[in-house]
């Protein structure tokens, strides 16, 4: 006789043969090792007529109304109908604590609350002319005004701007144009959030080297497939090149193109953000999960998010760093640096996470042979909504609705509170193996005999079948 048991780590019932206990077995959805365990011993159900009389004097024909404690007929479909045997161990599913830690990544979002609280002119132009202005005389002066005005144009860059100021900074800048030290803020950055979202997480730290894995794929992987992308839209080479998807790519051309003109009206904008720079980085950074959930067919809804959140930390990170070396350094003071390492990596993180939360919720998504085209479809579906959320966020940005982009930031984090606690709520933050479960689930037919020392006045008046 098969022996049955379930995976103390995602609860799938398990079959292994009689002769297996004690040997380890993978689990055939997680891949975890289990343990065989020993089979039940069914006592015998032979009893003599004295005992078999005593027992029929407390018959109650109440007592078999429901299904006694202890059958449990929760079977699996396509298990076999004539299949009766119960597994040996049993798990059920809990909620802890730790399991509502994750509200504290709502903190994330207060530099980009001060920042949008100070509302700040973000005008760089008019801030370099100011600059240029009261730092500069004679020469240096005439001569950076000319550059400036070449830079309007396309005809000069930031860097030469800067050479004429000390230390190629402007006076109101934190960090001076050539610096390492954004690095330095993009490592602490990595081990803030790598900690902490550990650290608020059911079992986050046992994820932690699949999370540095994928953070680090996403940033350089991720970032460079990004910008060879936009090379491939912007320059119209995706036609020839991209073969089915050309079409596709001449449209995010289309999109990045539109959102370098500031005059175009808020719909435009909102277009171009959402199937432009939100369609392409909401895949990026949702590739690796997609492509995690085509070889295991089950993971927890903890381990999803950590894995979501470690992408999304990734392209975030490596984002900041792209920003800070080509416009931050040497223009912009501290609270930047904050809003782009702290609470827009966070905000990356959470639109990651809602998105493979919501795979893990329909994970029909990544069954089947699929082609190219159908993976992309699939992928679309996938970040639909973090796609739009990023799309009204960066609109918002340009377009200096600050308070309403902040507003955005928050309903993201609602949106991944609801992914999360729809996920708890089907299967528990961890799973607990319940106790004396040989007996408790075993059939009725060979439990032992009820004692008879038990209250007789509880069945008094029970009529006797006999």
């Amino acid at each position: 006789m098969a022996i049955r048991f379930y995976c103390t780590n995602c609860g799938q019932k398990i079959k292994a043969q009689d002769d297996m206990p004690g040997m380890k077995i993978a689990c055939p959805s997680c891949r975890e090792r289990q343990v065989v365990p020993q089979p039940a011993i069914a006592k015998s159900t032979q009893r003599d007529d004295h005992q078999a009389l005593k027992m029929a004097a407390h018959f109650d024909a109440k007592d078999y109304a429901t299904t006694p404690i202890g059958y449990h007929n929760d079977r699996k479909k396509g298990q076999s109908p004539d299949d009766h045997s119960e597994p040996l161990n049993q798990v059920k599913k809990k909620r802890i604590a730790r399991g509502s830690l994750y509200f504290f990544f709502i903190l994330a979002f207060i530099p980009l609350g001060i920042d949008v609280y100070q509302n700040k002119d973000d005008n760089l132009i008019k801030e370099i002319e100011q600059s240029i202005q009261n730092d500069l005389r004679g020469e240096k002066q005439r001569k950076a005004y000319k550059t400036l005005e070449e830079a309007k144009k396309g005809h000069a860059t930031l860097d030469e701007i800067l050479e004429f100021f000390p230390n190629k900074k402007l006076k109101s800048a934190w960090l001076p144009r050539d610096t390492d030290l954004h690095f330095y803020l993009a490592m602490l950055a990595t081990i803030g959030f790598l900690v902490t979202v550990c650290t608020c997480l059911p079992k986050g730290f046992t994820r932690a080297p699949l999370m540095l894995i994928i953070g680090i794929f996403t940033a350089i992987f991720g970032i460079g497939s990004l910008m060879i992308l936009q090379i491939l839209a912007m320059s119209g080479w995706g036609m020839v090149v991209a073969g089915p998807f050309g079409i596709i790519i001449y449209m995010i051309g289309i999109c990045y193109r539109a959102i370098m003109h500031p005059d175009l009206p808020f719909i435009t904008y909102l277009l171009s953000f959402t199937f432009g720079v939100g369609l392409c980085e909401e895949i990026i950074k949702a590739l690796p999960i997609f492509i995690i959930f085509l070889g295991r067919s089950r993971m927890r809804w903890h381990e999803c998010c950590a894995l979501g959140m470690a992408s999304g930390i990734g392209f975030g990170i490596a984002e900041g760093i792209h920003f800070s070396e080509t416009m931050y350094n040497g223009l912009c003071d501290q609270q930047i640096y904050f809003v782009r390492f702290i609470s827009c990596v966070m905000l990356h993180a959470i639109w990651c996470a809602a998105a493979a939360l919501f795979l893990h919720r329909h994970q029909r998504l990544t069954h089947g042979r699929m082609s190219v085209l159908e993976g992309f479809n699939r992928l679309f579906i996938l970040i639909a909504i973090p796609m739009v959320l990023h799309g009204l966020y960066d609109a918002f940005i340009t377009k200096h609705m600050d308070g309403l982009a902040l507003a955005v930031a928050l309903f993201s984090f609602g949106w991944l509170v609801l992914m999360i606690e729809s996920a708890r709520e089907k299967e528990g933050d961890i799973l607990v193996q319940v106790p004396n479960l040989s007996a408790e689930g075993t059939p009725l037919h060979i439990q032992p005999a009820p004692s008879i020392e038990s209250d007789p006045s509880t069945h008094a008046t029970s009529p006797s079948p006999v």
